[in-house]
């Protein structure tokens, strides 16, 4: 059976087409990150590294699990640090 996972795109290589991404369950790294190629992605548009990605699991031709129908959730930004306000001198 089939279940939609929620997930992180984590690396891309735009000439090979292929890219992993880190399944969003329980603490980070508790799951290995699942390969993709660009065929497995809804539209055949790859989603930049960073973007939050739904997708299901199923098993690759050499038998390992892969993603598959995956569709952009939403980008996630990283938070940038703020330079603090310094008073004008007197």
């Amino acid at each position: 059976m089939e279940k939609n996972m929620n997930g992180i795109i984590v690396r891309y290589n735009q000439a090979r087409g292929f890219g992993f991404l880190s399944a969003l369950i329980g603490k980070p790294k508790q799951a290995p990150d699942l390969y993709f190629h660009v065929t497995a992605v809804r539209g055949g548009i790859p989603p930049p590294v960073g973007a939050e990605v739904s997708f299901i699991v199923v098993r690759g031709n050499d038998g390992r699990p892969q993603a598959a129908d995956i569709e952009l959730v939403e980008m996630l930004m990283p938070v940038q640090k703020q330079e603090p306000q310094h008073a004008g001198r007197s």
